[in-house]
């Protein structure tokens, strides 16, 4: 039983995958697509999906920071998360929902599970390209203490901030 479940989660992750692929479009390489929005571009027009803001603050909803470990509610607590981020991380938060979805997103750092840490970490990451990005570390930084999960998440969005704002800087500086 439980493997048929396995396949049956997996197959719907490839085909969601899939999905969100086809709604960002495939023409970018492999390392464009993880280093996700530019806080500059426009990948996808919210205008055009009215329900889909809606839907992703339901999504990022899903509670991951009480799970000891990774059992089978879990990961399917977990694969309800993982679309919201990554949409989010690729295409940045929907402007009209900036705030609820940073707020989220936040909540996520302190997940037990290590690939949401890392995944929101990614996500909060691209919603950091603004010029009061320092501030909002420091806002981060503050609340970190809550647990030692929340200070590793807050941590890798400290480092991932870094690194995005320095090759942003590195490509606008020699004109790429």
């Amino acid at each position: 039983m439980f493997l048929i479940s396995w396949a049956l989660r997996n197959c719907a992750l490839i085909l969601l995958r899939s999905l969100i692929d086809c709604l960002f479009g495939t023409h970018e390489s492999k390392a464009i697509t993880e280093a996700g929005w530019d806080g500059r571009s426009i990948k996808l027009n919210y205008d055009e999906y009215p329900t889909l803001p809606g839907l992703l603050l339901k999504l990022l909803d899903t509670e991951t920071a009480t799970s000891i470990t990774p059992q089978i509610p879990t990961i399917g607590v977990v694969e309800s998360v993982f679309p919201a981020l990554d949409i989010i991380r690729r295409a940045g938060p929907p402007p009209t929902h900036r705030y609820e979805v940073y707020q989220r997103v936040s909540k996520h750092l302190g997940s037990k599970l290590w690939h949401v840490r890392e995944i929101a970490a990614r996500t909060i990451c691209t919603m950091m390209l603004h010029k009061n990005w320092l501030a909002a570390i420091v806002g981060l930084l503050e609340g970190a203490s809550e647990s030692t999960n929340r200070l590793h998440g807050v941590l890798m969005t400290v480092k991932f901030t870094i690194e995005r704002r320095k090759a942003l800087n590195i490509l606008s500086t020699t004109g790429l």
